[in-house]
């Protein structure tokens, strides 16, 4: 069974002293705030500047970097990023490294004082979850208007952080599919293992490399039935492999274990 070890007092205290930097960083920043109302490509400058230097400040602190393969399928044009979601680092840094697709993000997010209203600033498209079909729809009709405007759109089928270590069951919503057949677009899957060494519910950062690989698209044309098929097993499989993770072995724990 695939686990994080037990952190070393090394990474206890880079933990902590990456905590106290980005906690100064995300401060200077919020000095910038009154320029949220210049331009969105202004705001999206100096926010993509900020996590720059925060994923600069990791890597020296935490020995945390990260890679992306796959980019060549990416095709021209605006298309449908579904990805694994395991960290909070997917929803504030993969936008950044996925050319600005417009993200689905929680409405509530919104309501967070500085990366509120940057998401606002930013466009993403909040979505009240659990408050039955209309806002959904509504979040569908604003992707569908940003993908005609030539960007892409961002969503974790998931809906929320899935562990990393142990390796949590998938729990895909319909809402993906469902997007996918209104958006006519092609759906780009993308893998990643950020969990472990970015955990969900813990300051800890172990050293590691955060991969993120961009698999092969699933064109539009493909039935809603067969697209979700095809999504789940091009991320799993991809996701436990940069996890570590058989997928025979049959090691799938409830998230709440995490």
């Amino acid at each position: 069974m695939t686990q994080l070890p037990s952190p070393s007092w090394r990474v206890v205290l880079r933990s902590y002293v990456f905590l106290v930097l980005i906690i100064l960083l995300s401060g200077a920043f919020a000095l910038l705030l009154p320029f949220m109302v210049l331009p969105r490509s202004f705001v999206r400058r100096i926010f993509h500047a900020y996590l720059r230097i925060g994923l600069w400040l990791i890597e020296v602190v935490c020995d945390v970097r990260y890679v992306v393969v796959g980019r060549e399928n990416i095709p021209p044009g605006p298309v449908l990023f579904a990805s694994k979601h395991q960290s909070a680092w997917d929803s504030a840094v993969l936008p950044m490294l996925l050319g600005d697709p417009a993200a689905f993000v929680k409405r509530e997010f919104l309501l967070a004082p500085i990366m509120g209203l940057v998401a606002w600033r930013m466009r993403h498209i909040p979505v009240a979850r659990g408050k039955g079909v209309g806002p959904f729809a509504k979040a569908v009709e604003t992707a569908r208007q940003t993908l005609a405007e030539g960007r892409s759109i961002l969503i974790f089928p998931e809906g929320t952080r899935r562990c990393a270590a142990p390796y949590a069951k998938p729990d895909y919503h319909k809402g993906v599919a469902v997007l996918f057949q209104q958006l006519k677009a092609p759906c780009v899957p993308v893998a990643l293992n950020s969990g472990l060494v970015w955990p969900r519910r813990s300051i800890l950062r172990p050293p590691g490399v955060i991969r993120v690989e961009i698999l092969p698209l699933i064109p539009a044309s493909t039935e809603r039935t067969a697209f979700m098929g095809v999504l789940i097993d091009r991320i799993e499989t991809a996701s436990r492999r940069l996890a570590g993770v058989e997928a025979s072995r049959g090691e799938e724990l409830a998230a709440a274990t995490c």
